[in-house]
């Protein structure tokens, strides 16, 4: 008997990680030209404190998440958060700055990009962050965003050094639930650049989705980010921060059969033997689906 996945457990394996290669067809690169000329209309608009000019670039169910992790939904939540922030922060300018863009489907597309704000006293600030668009009506909007902490530490020429902090994932973990479970295996891929993790979820012992996942740092966003393709023929892409002891993941995918989902995964490494798998935020074609908790142990064998 063939197990069906639950929707859970598919989008939390095959969706929130991601990955999604930039071949621009020629109808992107005009797309690519539009979401920029809408980002700088935003701009333009934040810079004249214009509510309504601001808030038309987003969908009627957009959600935005801040650097700490708050979600703000919905057009009348965001339109009493940037009330509040054109009165509390007059004479704030922002400038956008667009590192990449990648098409997960003809009319849903992922920016990379950074915010550069200056203060009337002239102090300025950047704030990274990653964007999930969706073309309605042949207008191009904005879905979700999320903002994204500065990367530390590292040299252009070692990337790997970025990736040491993840270094606790090389080895083999499972995850056990009832009559399901899930086993994986991290290793680093040759020239250490990047780290590879490879996943397998059984049901009643029989395998029913495996994947790869491949995080490296990515050296136009500035960020690691992670590709991701499973066994259904689902992909997607993720950008990664860190805070403490926890990995957020800002993530958009695609499904086999063409839904598109976004949400955050989290990872918090607890001890030498213990991380904890957080699936947050999760909407698969404008539904909401539950937050998802994982608790993974590593095997005896891999100690």
């Amino acid at each position: 008997m063939r197990y069906r996945l639950p929707i859970g457990i598919a989008f939390v394996f095959g969706l929130t990680v991601a990955w999604a290669f930039a071949q621009n067809r020629p109808a992107q690169a005009s797309d690519g030209q539009a979401i920029h000329k809408v980002t700088d209309t935003y701009a333009a608009a934040f810079n004249k404190g214009d509510l309504s000019g601001v808030l038309a670039v987003w969908t009627d169910d957009a959600d935005y998440v801040d650097e700490a992790g708050k979600t703000i939904k919905g057009r009348k939540a965001l339109s009493s958060m940037y009330k509040q922030s054109f009165k509390e922060n007059q004479g704030l300018k922002v400038r956008i700055k667009t590192s990449a863009i990648r098409f997960l489907k003809d009319d849903i597309a992922m920016q990379d990009g950074s915010a550069l704000l200056t203060h009337v006293n002239g102090e300025t600030e950047t704030s990274p962050f990653t964007a999930v668009w969706m073309k309605k009506d042949g207008q191009w909007l904005l879905a979700h965003l999320r903002e994204l902490p500065g990367q530390p530490g590292g040299t252009a020429d070692e990337p790997n050094v970025r990736l040491k902090d993840l270094d606790w994932l090389i080895g083999e973990w499972t995850h056990d639930d009832k009559d399901k479970k899930t086993t994986l295996t991290g290793h680093w891929f040759k020239g250490h650049k990047f780290v590879v993790l490879d996943y397998a979820v059984f049901a009643k012992g029989e395998e029913i989705l495996a994947l790869t996942q491949i995080v490296g740092w990515d050296p136009l966003t500035e960020k690691l980010h992670s590709w991701v393709f499973d066994s259904r023929g689902g992909f997607g892409e993720g950008a990664w921060s860190r805070r403490d002891n926890t990995w957020t993941v800002a993530v958009a995918g695609l499904t086999s059969d063409g839904r598109h989902g976004t949400g955050t995964n989290q990872w918090t490494h607890v001890d030498e033997n213990t991380f904890i798998y957080q699936s947050l935020d999760r909407d698969l074609d404008g539904h909401p689906l539950p937050d998802v908790k994982l608790t993974y142990t590593r095997s005896q064998k891999s100690k």
